[in-house]
């Protein structure tokens, strides 16, 4: 029989393994249209960042397994997490299906505003659930790193300067490797 949290737990890695799907078809899509394709090398670092997301996500669910008493809206808040996560993925590969050339920087600043829209909304997510869920205070490494990516992510929906947005790239970048040691760590190797 399932406790509480290995039930809940399944429905959040279907959706976070639909998330690493969209991702995975994309790269397969992408080396199936690498004639055609042209790259751009900030919209690759946050697809990995995206990519990356989801399994630092995942990993982390595991320290849900403390909570207890688990109600539809607390879960609800956290599902909205991988639920955000699946849709970054959405907005990191084009339809390969169209013939023609796919230029992936005109493809990223068509879709940044709603991507750094949603990853904006996904850290203050993140930040809300662990202050009222994990009882982790405002003040903390944690939050500090998050408050540095939602500003990373609120300058990507406001500015469309591409010099910008490879600084935003880099940062974003460092943040996630940031992440991976102050979160990812805690529960594994």
């Amino acid at each position: 029989m399932l406790s509480l949290f290995e039930y809940l737990a399944v429905i959040v890695s279907v959706i976070i393994g639909l998330g690493l799907t969209r991702i995975l078809q994309g790269v397969g899509g992408l080396l199936e249209a690498r004639a055609q394709v042209q790259l751009y090398w900030v919209h690759l670092v946050f697809t990995g960042i995206v990519f990356l997301g989801h399994l630092l996500f995942w990993w982390l669910f595991w320290s849900s397994r403390e909570v207890q008493a688990w109600s539809f809206f607390p879960f609800l808040f956290l599902l909205l997490q991988p639920i955000i996560l699946y849709l970054l993925a959405g907005l990191c590969f084009p339809d390969f299906s169209d013939t023609g050339s796919i230029d992936f920087r005109a493809f990223y600043y068509r879709n940044h505003r709603w991507f750094f829209g949603l990853f904006a909304l996904l850290m203050v997510l993140i930040s809300l659930r662990d202050i009222l869920f994990r009882s982790v205070p405002w003040i903390s490494q944690g939050n500090a790193v998050k408050a540095g990516v939602l500003v990373i992510a609120l300058v990507g929906v406001i500015s469309s300067r591409p010099w910008i947005h490879a600084i935003l790239a880099l940062l974003g970048a460092i943040a996630k490797v940031a992440a991976f040691f102050t979160f990812g760590l805690a529960y594994g190797y």
